[in-house]
């Protein structure tokens, strides 16, 4: 291949990556509508943070009401989104558009190394839902 050939296909691959990213905020199941997360998603998804027996093995770096920890996570995606690209996303029922709970792509590190993590998390009352 010559180096024309190589810029060409170097250039559609990264046209596709974007491509792929630009939908990351905006997909959608049979069910469920995955979405960017908004303040506004703050008071519904502080619920997540009441009488939920899972809280104290996520390791939350803070300590609040539900509607303060329910902040801080919303601002925490959007910090994700800014350096990153990606991060949890606002995952809602079709016709409801309620809000059930969050699933995305997160970075991390792990032993020096850059790893992307599949992370969700569910309202307690959406569990054992199937």
């Amino acid at each position: 291949m010559d180096a024309l050939g190589s810029r060409l296909c170097v250039m559609s691959r990264r046209r596709n990556y974007f491509d792929i990213m630009a939908d990351y905020f905006n997909q959608e199941s049979e069910r469920l509508i995955y979405r960017a997360v908004t303040l506004e998603d703050a008071e519904p998804w502080s619920e997540f943070f009441t009488n939920n027996p899972n809280l104290p093995y996520m390791g939350l770096p803070v300590q609040g009401t539900p509607l303060e920890l329910g902040k801080w996570w919303i601002e925490n995606q959007f910090k994700r989104y800014k350096e990153h690209g990606i991060g949890h996303l606002a995952t809602c029922l079709k016709g409801t558009n309620e809000l059930i709970g969050m699933v995305g792509l997160l970075p991390k590190e792990i032993d020096d190394e850059a790893v992307i993590e599949i992370g969700y998390s569910l309202l307690p009352r959406f569990w054992r839902k199937g």
